[in-house]
């Protein structure tokens, strides 16, 4: 599920490999970011601040 939502995985790693190692490189504030997830996971909008 993490890898779809655009999450690199270290277990993908050539080499050696991080099975426990989740990253996200982006460009999104936190808050914004949790707001995507929650729309995402729950098809709910709960946010305080609308995403931009």
């Amino acid at each position: 599920m993490a890898k779809e939502l655009g999450f690199e995985w270290g277990g993908d790693w050539p080499g050696l490999r991080d099975y426990s190692h989740l990253q996200l490189d982006t460009d999104l504030v936190f808050d914004n970011f949790k707001c995507s997830l929650m729309l995402i996971i729950n098809n709910s909008n709960k946010c305080k601040k609308p995403l931009k």
